[in-house]
């Protein structure tokens, strides 16, 4: 892995972390919560500075990933003192919990705003051509081989075409690969994952012999136009909502596939990214260009966005609901209780991301 690669990877979760920790410390402060450390970065301290006008010690720590933003009395203590969390009334509460996801979702919203306008990748549509201020600045063409019907293997056999027969068709529409194809019965394709592994595979097309071990019929692949499509500033706009609702929704599927394996008994599925994974992508998409890259940051911004609002022990979401709760009893639940809960639901989440991070590494350096 590059330096490129290890600097953009911690700058995208450094940003996203901070902006999420702003998000808490703007309502706290906005309700007169005093935070007593807004901190950039884990692990001992190496610049600190007192805010008399924010009441709050801003710190920077060795390790350049992650952050938090320690709320006074954020686990019940000190409720009697005015500017303590538990002194406040639910919805203020709740809107200190809610505000560091809110505020990822208004980045990715804003990354996907200027995404488009540096050019990302997108599937090309007859309908993108023929769209006013849109400008296709170069082709990526994607190939689907047949699955067993199952949507991980769906997932799992979508490429970017890179060569037939070592003639380079990687910035190309792909009807030129198409016609290609009719001429030529046996055909060796270089196709590449979107975590940048490239595989062999081979294609048959107009064939009439004994069919062929290993290799796939052309007439079963399906072919899509991709590329790297820039917008105008004010085609830009809608599109950034039209990504953001097209990104939850793929988020909101994944989501429901991720849980449905755990609980039917199959496991955590393939395709789902840990540390490793997310590294191995960023990796790939730096070397499509910035536009690509800061899309990609958009997309992270809002699974954190998403996933942090999950009804989850640990989670934000998981915090909401004992404030529902709070407010169906008329008195909190006790802390020791909700304690408890969310330590639970924290070891359930660092097991979860530690078998995905061992199926990254054995996919990715093994």
């Amino acid at each position: 892995m590059t330096i490129i690669t290890i600097l953009a990877v911690v700058f995208m979760l450094s940003l996203l972390i901070f902006i999420h920790e702003l998000g808490h410390f703007l309502a706290a402060y906005k309700f007169g919560i005093k935070v007593e450390e807004f901190a950039i970065g884990m692990g001992p301290i190496f610049f600190k500075r007192d805010s008399k006008k924010f009441k709050t010690k801003f710190t920077l720590r060795i390790i350049p990933i992650g952050g938090f933003c320690k709320i006074k009395g954020e686990n019940g203590e000190n409720s009697d003192e005015k500017d303590s969390f538990g002194s406040k009334k639910i919805w203020k509460r709740a809107v200190v919990l809610s505000a560091g996801v809110f505020l990822n979702l208004l980045l990715a919203i804003l990354f996907f705003y200027f995404s488009s306008i540096l050019g990302t990748s997108q599937i090309i549509t007859e309908d993108t051509l023929n769209q006013k201020g849109v400008t296709i600045n170069s082709y990526r063409p994607i190939i689907t081989l047949p699955s067993d019907g199952s949507l991980e293997d769906q997932l799992m056999q979508v490429y970017y075409l890179n060569k037939i027969n070592d003639i380079d068709f990687s910035e190309t529409m792909i009807s030129n690969a198409m016609e290609y194809l009719e001429n030529n019965e046996v055909n060796t394709f270089m196709v590449e994952d979107s975590f940048g592994e490239e595989k062999e595979i081979k294609v048959t097309s107009n064939y009439s012999g004994d069919p062929i071990e290993n290799s796939y019929v052309a007439t079963d692949i399906g072919f899509i136009n991709s590329g790297i499509i820039k917008y105008s500033p004010i085609q830009a706009f809608p599109q950034a909502f039209i990504e953001t609702g097209r990104s939850l929704n793929d988020m909101f599927f994944g989501i429901k596939y991720l849980f449905s394996n755990i609980f039917s008994g199959s496991g955590v599925p393939d395709g789902f990214a840990g540390p490793v994974g997310i590294a191995v992508v960023t990796k790939n998409f730096i070397s499509q260009g910035f536009g690509v890259y800061i899309h990609w940051i958009a997309i992270v911004s809002l699974n954190l966005f998403l996933i942090n609002l999950l009804p989850f022990p640990a989670l934000d979401g998981g915090r909401l609901v004992f404030l529902a709760v709070e407010a169906i009893r008329g008195k909190p639940v006790k802390q020791e209780i909700e304690g408890w809960v969310n330590l639970a639901g924290f070891g359930l989440l660092m097991l979860l991301m530690i078998i995905i991070t061992y199926k990254d590494i054995i996919r990715f350096i093994t």
